[in-house]
């Protein structure tokens, strides 16, 4: 999708995030690069291969920002997640 270096991950957790523990985002970024390097900051809130319910997404990105909802799409539109079509389970990729 993007190159991405080691630099730029690193810096994007400087610039959006008021902390990295816990994770709280300062403001969502309007480019799509940056934005994605937000939300792979925000994957890493996830355990792999673990299933999630919508309520237990919610919860886990509102720790993060109030937003959830436009985090959680974001997330299934950049690929990060996954899910069942009804929406009742998630999934990180």
């Amino acid at each position: 999708m993007f190159e991405i270096s080691q630099l730029e991950i690193d810096q994007a957790l400087t610039k959006y995030f008021t902390s990295a523990a816990p994770l709280r985002l300062k403001h969502y970024p309007k480019k799509q690069k940056q934005k994605y390097l937000v939300l792979y900051w925000i994957a890493k809130c996830f355990e792999k291969e673990k299933k999630y319910s919508e309520k237990e997404i919610n919860s886990i990105i509102l720790e993060v920002t109030d937003d959830f909802v436009t985090i959680r799409r974001a997330l299934y539109d950049y690929g990060f997640i996954d899910r069942v079509p009804d929406g009742s389970c998630y999934w990180l990729r």
